[in-house]
């Protein structure tokens, strides 16, 4: 059996290694931009649902299943073409705005 360690999925959470295991066929149909953007939405729906925490509702509704929108999201947005495409997004503003870029 390998180790986690060699394969590099040390210390991802499930959902997380599930969904970045999918990217290659994602992006294949789809732009990295939208990637990203998705990855980002529901990494917020995530933590919207989680900062609403109730005591009533039990672990599955309350953390469960917000934790793992939360690693769906990172899956999604810690690929390396949409975090390039964040970084030229966020180059282009701050040059239309005046500003160096920081290249």
């Amino acid at each position: 059996m390998r180790s986690t360690h060699a394969s590099g999925t040390a210390g991802r959470p499930p959902a997380n290694f599930a969904v970045a295991m999918t990217i290659p066929r994602l992006a294949a149909r789809l732009h990295s931009a939208m990637l990203l953007l998705a990855g980002v939405a529901l990494t917020l729906a995530g933590m919207a649902w989680l900062s609403r925490l109730d005591p009533g509702v039990g672990y599955l509704g309350s953390v469960a299943l917000p934790m793992l929108l939360i690693g769906a999201g990172q899956g999604l947005a810690s690929w390396e073409p949409g975090a390039s495409v964040l970084r030229d997004w966020l180059l282009r503003l701050l040059e239309s705005r005046g500003r160096r870029s920081p290249r």
